[in-house]
């Protein structure tokens, strides 16, 4: 079977790096509650080789330092009376619904959401995505579909190029369900995960829950197709042909310096967001007086010529 044309690869990649300048505060999270598999002597746990877990764990199973770890009661619960918080994820939803329609997690679930922290496109995400599963991961479907099939693959790729993205795990208490007497129903509780979960949380019989948050995700889908242009061609430079900048550009690697308000028409922000980009190290500068210059390795073909001529930016 043969790889993505390398030039409609590089033709995405483009698109993506583009996309990852233009809306950089494009973040997704994807959660995956893995299936149970029979596994004597340990019963019903995950599979730790799983590709979705690699961010997670450490040595032997265990959760890797830094990741967060709750665990919820055991369905079945009452009747739901609260109703989720807008824009703010779920997770009692989530577990409901999973309690619901496979309770003893015989089949993988995943849910992925897209959060905007400025008025971005969702069209253009969506797109993109459904381009790059078609691509690289040789999906076929309505783009709905193959974007989640996209934002899936980047999560398991995600730990090895943003490791410090949120990471959270949630655990049922026990693999069997309550019984289902008025007595013993409960509503959705959440705790803090004992020590010893989180020393064997691939070995605990239960299902459970994997969060993975990843921001700029246009710049991570630009980095997972590198490494599959790097895959399909050992030999070609990282990056691309089309974005590379020669051994002369990379010595010489800032723009002229400009005024914010000058960097805010290039890049097509306000002055208050381009500054703040500026500032906070999202857009790769030098300050040089009241004046910025802007690193041209990490800036899209589209964007140099008019880095380079503060004049037609005016």
């Amino acid at each position: 079977m043969s790889g993505p044309d390398p030039a409609r690869l590089d033709e995405l990649r483009q698109r993506f790096e583009t996309a990852a300048y233009d809306a950089p505060n494009v973040a997704v999270l994807v959660i995956y509650r893995p299936p149970l598999r029979l596994e004597s002597p340990d019963g019903h746990v995950i599979d730790p080789a799983d590709n979705f877990l690699r961010g997670f764990l450490g040595g032997d199973g265990d959760l890797a330092p830094g990741i967060r770890c709750s665990v919820v009661s055991t369905p079945p619960y009452r009747p739901r009376v609260t109703h989720p918080s807008s824009g703010r994820l779920d997770w009692e939803g989530i577990v409901r619904q999973s309690s619901e329609e496979d309770p003893r997690s015989e089949r993988p679930h995943w849910w992925c959401h897209s959060i905007f922290r400025e008025d971005v496109q969702f069209q253009r995400l969506d797109l993109l995505a459904a381009d790059a599963a078609r691509l690289v991961l040789g999906r076929t479907g309505p783009p709905g579909t193959l974007g989640n099939e996209w934002m899936i693959h980047l999560a398991g790729c995600a730990a090895e190029f943003v490791p410090s993205s949120r990471r959270d795990v949630l655990l049922s208490e026990s693999h069997a369900p309550q019984s289902a007497g008025p007595s013993y129903r409960a509503d959705v509780r959440f705790a803090e995960c004992p020590p010893q979960l989180r020393r064997s949380v691939t070995r605990h019989p239960a299902p459970s829950w994997w969060l993975a948050q990843f921001n700029n995700v246009f710049r991570v889908s630009r980095d997972v197709i590198d490494e599959a242009r790097q895959n399909l061609n050992p030999d070609a430079p990282a990056g691309g042909t089309a974005n590379r900048p020669s051994q002369s550009d990379e010595i010489t690697d800032w723009s002229l310096p400009q005024t914010i308000q000058q960097l805010a028409k290039v890049f097509g922000f306000g002055r208050n967001a381009m500054s703040k980009r500026l500032n906070s190290g999202e857009v790769k500068a030098r300050k040089v007086g009241q004046l910025w210059m802007v690193s041209l390795a990490d800036v899209p073909l589209a964007y140099r010529e008019k880095l380079s001529n503060p004049e037609g930016s005016k």
